[in-house]
């Protein structure tokens, strides 16, 4: 997260699309391993210089997010996330955090990174296109999300478990039926005046740290 906000930053953002586009791709990685932390960023700030940038530079996780959240092509997006797997093999940075994990009673390498991208890679997928489509063919959602046959029942309980709406999985018609549910007002209220709470709290932290470096000077 950290990365994140170093790197959106006006000057360093600048900086980035004027000498070295290719951080981006670090940038929406390290958004996806991060992505509940970091689901803003990839809304407004990321996706408006991905598309600003796509003539410059644009690689599988910078096209996979701009397919995604600029385009809502999913058909692209499924055909990225396939590219991505070829660029986590091969690229040093995206392979530095790894650990050795017992599965079937035999020891295997994972890298961390990669596991965590691919599963929110998948999430943000599979709740953008539940947004979008009420009643899903599985056998589609699974090739759409990249799924593995053999895990694929699973990992689709995982996902309606842990979205923002209700979905129904129907064995005899393969399909999901999404059901959504849409906050109340009060609740928007609530939420609105959270975000005015912390963003005032920033401003006013933001002033008190500027009197405070002035405060030696005088």
């Amino acid at each position: 997260q950290e990365f994140v906000e170093f790197v959106l930053q006006d000057k360093i953002l600048n900086a980035v699309q004027t000498r070295c586009p290719y951080i981006l791709r670090y940038v929406v990685a390290a958004v996806f391993v991060a992505y509940d932390k970091n689901r803003k960023d990839l809304e407004s700030t990321l996706t408006r210089v991905l598309q600003m940038e796509k003539d410059r530079y644009r690689d599988p996780l910078t096209e996979f997010l701009r397919n995604l959240f600029v385009n809502y092509d999913f058909e692209a997006a499924h055909q990225q996330l396939v590219e991505c797997e070829k660029v986590f093999d091969v690229d040093f940075f995206l392979n530095i955090h790894t650990e050795e994990v017992e599965e079937d009673g035999k020891k295997i390498v994972k890298n961390i990174y990669r596991e965590q991208f691919f599963r929110n890679a998948r999430k943000v997928m599979f709740e953008l296109y539940c947004r979008i489509h009420k009643r899903i063919d599985i056998s589609l959602l699974a090739k759409r999300l990249h799924l593995d046959e053999k895990d694929t029942d699973k990992a689709l309980v995982k996902l309606v478990r842990d979205a923002p709406f209700e979905g129904k999985i129907n064995s005899e018609k393969n399909h999901l039926v999404i059901a959504t549910k849409y906050p109340s007002i009060y609740q928007k209220v609530i939420d609105k005046t959270k975000q005015l709470y912390h963003r005032t709290h920033g401003i006013l932290d933001a002033i008190k740290r500027k009197r405070q470096q002035k405060e030696p000077m005088d």
